[in-house]
């Protein structure tokens, strides 16, 4: 449905609703000009007529004039920044709300980074300078939330939104705002800069994400890149904010981020040392919290992997070739029986995941008891093996029945 097809839909539906939506300059440009156009065409064209008095004039000065009157129009200025905060504050801000969505498009448009879809269209408006590209970005972080939450009528930022009348009015313009920040977010270099625009403009509105299935795709691919990647911080709030939305997620939407968090895991966790020890830990005690959030899904997830893992050990044992015996004794292994013995303990007793204690106590135990080659045997001895009893005993403190391996000789080796 276009924009104008939007908007005559909603002059059948809710007069009251139009008549306050037409107050935005946008709109009402958008409707005056279809409607003009029209006319003209109907009636053959506009009917010229002559002026009184014919003046002379220079082409430059009426360029200069022109290009005046049109830069006046778009131009974005602290003037206008600072009228629409007084007005956003009052009791009726969709229509200055509407115009910072606007200047806010505009701001995303300067940077040159954002993709624009098929039949979307561009902001009316133009930023000049950082000082106004700051402003703008202060002035959406500080008041859409509470504007946001005053058009929808709602007591708290917080609130769901789906329970307004007036969401399903107003959804589309929200989700060009929300669409916005998300490109800001991936915009921002600066560290210190992410993690406010993380606290003050994504977190308050992750309601809203969570009823644009889009845009909320979109947003938690950009919040995995930053648990993943950036400085401590912002990978904490990026946590916060996967874990508010994986709790409202429906199960098809929640095994993709949770797929995608495991990826990201085991690639990070190629390169250990002392230095990235602590980022690995974050990021499998995080894992760990949302995985609880869905045990049936988790052992679908554990199944596949373990089994995985189980393949990569007997290929070794039985192969005993260079490439197979490095799939098996490498930190990404390691790292992975960590997780899962991690998981197993957060959620002791489960039912859902009791069938995966066996077969991951068998691979830690046959790995580490296992001599491969003899370049491995001084790393095996040290570190890996450590690392992989540490796995066996994680499981045996649970008091999980184990059939086969005996929880005395585990405390043995």
């Amino acid at each position: 449905m276009s924009r104008n097809q939007y908007v005559e839909k909603l002059k059948k539906s809710d007069p009251d609703f139009y008549a306050t939506m037409m107050q935005s300059s946008d709109l009402m440009d958008l409707n005056s000009s279809g409607e003009d156009e029209s006319e003209e065409e109907e009636r053959g064209g506009a009917i010229f007529e002559a002026p009184d008095k014919l003046e002379v004039g220079s082409d430059e000065s009426d360029v200069e004039d022109e290009e005046l009157q049109k830069r006046g129009s778009n131009i974005v200025t602290a003037r206008m920044i600072n009228q629409w905060e007084e007005e956003l504050q009052g009791t009726k801000p969709i229509n200055t709300f509407l115009e910072m969505s606007q200047a806010f498009l505009a701001a995303i448009e300067s940077l040159g980074s954002r993709e624009t879809e098929e039949g979307e269209a561009n902001s009316k408006y133009k930023i000049e300078g950082p000082q106004i590209f700051n402003a703008i970005v202060r002035l959406c972080l500080r008041n859409a939330p509470s504007a946001m939450a005053s058009i929808l009528k709602l007591k708290s930022p917080r609130d769901n939104p789906t329970k307004s009348k007036k969401w399903h009015k107003m959804r589309n313009f929200f989700k060009l705002y929300l669409r916005s920040l998300v490109t800001l977010t991936e915009c921002m270099a600066e560290p210190s800069v992410a993690e406010v625009v993380l606290n003050k403009g994504v977190l308050p509105l992750l309601n809203y994400y969570a009823h644009h299935p889009g845009v909320c795709k979109m947003l938690l691919r950009r919040l995995i890149t930053l648990w993943a990647t950036s400085e401590k911080r912002v990978r904490v709030v990026a946590f916060v904010a996967i874990f508010r939305l994986a709790q409202n997620l429906p199960p098809k939407p929640l095994e993709w981020v949770l797929k995608r968090l495991y990826l990201t895991y085991v690639q990070n966790s190629r390169f250990t040392s002392p230095s990235t020890w602590g980022l690995i830990d974050f990021m499998r005690l995080s894992l760990v919290e949302l995985y609880a959030l869905d045990q049936v899904l988790a052992y679908k997830h554990a199944f596949v992997y373990i089994r995985q893992m189980a393949f990569h050990l007997r290929n070794a044992i039985l192969v005993k070739k260079k490439e197979r015996i490095q799939l098996v004794y490498n930190w990404q292994y390691v790292h992975c029986l960590h997780l899962w013995a991690e998981l197993l303990s957060k959620t002791h007793p489960s039912p859902a995941l009791q069938p995966i204690v066996y077969p991951l106590t068998q691979i830690s135990e046959k790995q580490s008891g296992t001599p491969l080659m003899s370049f491995h045997a001084s790393w095996r001895k040290t570190r890996e093996k450590e690392h992989l009893r540490r796995v066996s005993n994680r499981v045996e403190m649970d008091d999980y029945n184990l059939p086969v391996v005996k929880k005395r000789e585990l405390m043995d080796k």
